[in-house]
């Protein structure tokens, strides 16, 4: 009893393992053929991210001492 639940679980892993691995090689593609067929749009969506992400930790770690734009102003 407790070896067919054992073994009903694991087919049920393997299921869901496979279903995520099919999801993530067809995003990649999906991304891969993106970023081929548009390479500044790629570069833009890239910067902005990384622009968000900075603009993000400089709040975070600036709130102690002044103010997230008086931080960001800062760093240029």
């Amino acid at each position: 009893m407790v070896k067919n639940k054992v073994d009903e679980e694991e087919s049920l892993i393997r299921k869901n393992w496979d279903s995520a691995k099919e999801k993530v090689s067809y995003a990649k593609d999906k991304t891969k053929d993106f970023v081929e067929g548009n390479p500044w749009k790629s570069v833009v969506i890239a910067a902005a991210v990384g622009a968000a992400s900075a603009i993000g930790i400089a709040a975070l770690f600036g709130r102690g001492k002044k103010s997230w734009w008086n931080s960001f102003r800062d760093m240029f």
